[in-house]
């Protein structure tokens, strides 16, 4: 997968370089088209994980291997804690991108680089963070899905999503 959205994400760029002026038109349809199959290979991937082959996701250890239920939560708790969760981080993001914009003023940083680089740094601080972590934890396994997982989940669902937005 981490290959198809490469090669996806390269094919119009490559293109527009190639055809040059005059093909804006073609070039917009074929971006779309190929969103529309990044996205197909996103929804099938999660399909995949989570209805055909999940028992190919789940862990053998602790609670789950023995059938303890104690740690199970209802699915009304559980929304209620990933709303509560999202607003949340919401509500933090708000805060970092107003301390940030205030720090590169003064650093004298454009907002280009600020959205582009500085936010995307910090903003996936705690995923590479946690993914060190379970390295260190001699988890490369999880480690390593950590870190294919965020590539594939920016290629396969928020590149595509953007060029729907932007029609």
């Amino acid at each position: 997968m981490l290959l198809l959205s490469g090669i996806a994400l390269l094919i119009p760029a490559i293109f527009h370089s190639i055809a040059g002026e005059g093909l804006e038109i073609h070039e917009q349809t074929m971006s779309l088209l190929i969103a529309i199959v990044l996205m197909v290979t996103y929804l099938l991937s999660i399909l995949f994980a989570l209805k055909t082959h999940s028992h190919l996701y789940k862990g053998s250890s602790g609670e789950a291997a023995h059938g303890d239920r104690e740690g199970v939560w209802s699915k009304p708790r559980s929304l209620i804690v990933l709303i509560v969760a999202a607003a949340v981080v919401g509500l933090m993001s708000e805060m970092l991108v107003a301390s940030v914009e205030v720090a590169a003023e003064a650093l004298g940083m454009t907002e280009v680089f600020i959205g582009v680089i500085l936010v995307a740094i910090i903003g996936n601080a705690a995923k590479h963070s946690t993914a060190v972590l379970m390295a260190m934890r001699n988890k490369v396994d999880l480690s390593l899905n950590i870190a294919v997982g965020s590539s594939l989940q920016i290629a396969l669902f928020v590149a595509p999503l953007l060029v729907f937005l932007s029609f």
